[in-house]
């Protein structure tokens, strides 16, 4: 997202938090510091640089021992060439991103360097979408296939402790099967933990929860935009902890916030970091249910004036 919205500053700031981290933690490290889709002002790029987690040479070129310490995935062949400009010697992936992982399938994968860009201490995902359903089989959405992928890449050879960043659109556009999907899983799964009951009750508003416990099928897009916000904030995390469930990493969802609506975009974001922990492979569902109670950590919004607010 190339727009330098309050909210957005904030976000960044998290992602931010996020590299320093894995900086400090692993200065040596032979993984990428950073995978990221940085349009064509590369605003994250920046960041790093401004940091002093991306060396610059005085030309302003990035210093050859940090080559291929932060990795650009761009196809719009304009974009690049201002991120060439503005960013010498940036490693820049002239392709889509789901190019990049082969495809929204498990069939296809990356290989050689490029599998080794995919398993980058810190993949953001700054989507300009939303969580749109895909063709194929009910409950397929491109970019939750995207990020299993991920996990899978992340988890072979061996386990990387990774962190993905997400923003999405906060529209829920679902018809049909990819509707009823939805409805239907968060249904079951209401229906077979309390517990996560519970936490929907209180991160969802009413009205919602009784559509969602009902037969009938939902106007997802016609819900209030709140309500779709929120739905995903749910929704999405949970996919994702379900999709990690017994591959043996414990899942933490440090930011799990909402922004804009009204004359703005309205915009979810995610911050879910994924620490391998092999003894969650012979323990599933303590890991899976440490998962859903994570989602509801840190569950809220950024106000108009890029400060945090209940959800």
């Amino acid at each position: 997202m190339e727009e330098d919205r309050v909210e957005k500053r904030l976000v960044r700031r998290l992602w931010l938090t996020e590299l320093q981290r894995y900086a400090r933690r692993y200065p040596e490290d032979c993984h990428p510091l950073l995978l990221t889709l940085p349009g064509r002002l590369g605003r994250d790029i920046d960041m790093l640089i401004e940091n002093d987690l991306l060396d610059v040479t005085e030309t302003g070129a990035i210093d050859g021992h940090h080559a291929g310490r932060a990795i650009a995935v761009e196809q719009n062949g304009l974009a690049v060439s201002e991120l060439q400009g503005r960013f010498p010697g940036l490693k820049i992936l002239e392709r889509s991103f789901q190019n990049l992982l082969r495809g929204d399938g498990l069939l296809t994968w990356p290989s050689g360097r490029e599998r080794q860009y995919c398993r980058a201490r810190v993949v953001n995902l700054d989507l300009n979408r939303s969580l749109m359903g895909g063709e194929g089989e009910r409950g397929h959405f491109p970019v939750l296939m995207w990020i299993e992928k991920l996990l899978q890449l992340h988890a072979d050879p061996d386990r990387v402790h990774w962190t993905l960043c997400l923003t999405l659109h906060g529209e829920t556009p679902w018809r049909g099967e990819h509707g009823l999907f939805v409805q239907r899983f968060m249904r079951n799964n209401m229906g077979l933990d309390d517990g996560f009951r519970d936490r929907v009750d209180e991160a969802l508003s009413c009205s919602l929860v009784e559509v969602l416990l009902g037969d009938l099928p939902i106007d997802f897009g016609g819900l209030p935009v709140a309500d779709q916000q929120r739905l995903l904030m749910v929704f999405v995390p949970k996919r994702i902890a379900q999709s990690a469930h017994g591959r043996g990493w414990r899942i933490i969802t440090k930011k799990n916030l909402r922004y804009g609506g009204g004359d703005r975009a309205p915009m979810v974001t995610w911050v879910i970091e994924f620490v391998p922990e092999a003894a969650l492979v012979a323990h599933a569902d303590e890991g899976y249910r440490e998962a859903l109670r994570n989602i509801f950590m840190c569950f809220g919004r950024i106000t108009g004036e890029g400060e945090y607010g209940p959800g």
